[in-house]
């Protein structure tokens, strides 16, 4: 059972800010929330999340691991892709074989509406163009081009990332600041995602490829599929939050190819949109 941390953390330099310990929920999967009031930053641009909808099955789905190659050689460090398999199209090849599907992924897909594949949410944003949340490939590029230039209104942050090989613990600290004032609620969610994965995948072409090597799968998270309530005094700009967590990696995960990602996104009723993501290696 994880330990608690109790007490007021207090980080160097800002000793003029009083921080306050929040209610500590099991459900998070934190170990300690803490929260204050400190300068208001310069807001960051806003990554784009993609989340794309794909599986082993899907003839159609390497052009969509094509296109987001594209846009990172296009946009470096701007695009967060997530690769969700789901769906029967997502059921391995043969019996026996590691399944790259999770329920967090099927969760996800169905709250996002589940759509032809592949298709992608960028940002979990409802675009006027658009009638669902998961839009068809050939829209991808200018609907995220679209996102490039807007700024978030969280600045997000991951530190202390570190990983124990002994028990396969990652442990790390994701940090929140609010650049203004933020009305309705907010979830933060945690994934964990993985590259070089071999998995048989069938081509455009029709043919299959026993050795495709699937990029951004998603593996598990440390959150609920729908992230836990972020429940501040306030959202505020200058309003600082920090949550420190430990957590267990699943044994067919390679550290060394594995990613944390983290998203703080709309939860209130209607509103889906994310505000910020980022990623950063656990190894």
């Amino acid at each position: 059972m994880k330990n608690v941390l109790l007490g007021i953390i207090i980080l160097g330099g800002l000793a003029s800010c009083s921080e306050i310990p929040l209610p500590y929920d099991q459900s998070k999967g934190s170990l300690s929330d803490t929260t204050y009031i400190g300068p208001v930053e310069s807001p960051q641009l806003r990554n784009v999340f993609v989340e794309k909808s794909t599986g082993v099955q899907c003839n159609n789905c390497p052009k969509g691991d094509a296109a987001i190659r594209l846009f990172d050689s296009l946009y470096p460090n701007r695009i967060v892709a997530v690769g969700i398999h789901n769906g029967f199209l997502a059921n391995p090849h043969k019996a026996g074989e590691d399944t790259l599907k999770t329920q967090f992924g099927e969760d996800i897909i169905t709250f996002l509406g589940f759509q032809a594949q592949p298709s992608a949410a960028i940002n979990r944003r409802k675009f006027d163009s658009q009638p669902n949340l998961l839009v068809a490939l050939p829209f991808w590029k200018n609907l995220i081009d679209s996102q490039l230039t807007t700024n978030t209104a969280i600045n997000l942050a991951l530190s202390q990332v570190s990983y124990n090989a002994a028990n396969r613990t990652v442990n790390f600290a994701v940090t929140g600041k609010f650049t203004e004032l933020v009305s309705g609620s907010l979830n933060l969610s945690v994934m964990v995602i993985e590259d070089k994965i071999e998995a048989e995948q069938k081509m455009p072409d029709g043919t299959y490829n026993p050795t495709y090597e699937q990029e951004h799968v998603l593996r598990t998270m440390f959150t609920p599929a729908l992230g836990t309530p972020i429940n501040l005094p306030d959202q505020v700009a200058g309003r600082v939050f920090t949550k420190v967590y430990e957590e267990q990696l699943p044994a067919k995960v390679k550290p060394e190819n594995a990613k944390l990602v983290v998203l703080v996104h709309r939860s209130s009723p209607g509103q889906t949109e994310v505000l910020q993501a980022i990623q950063a290696k656990i190894k």
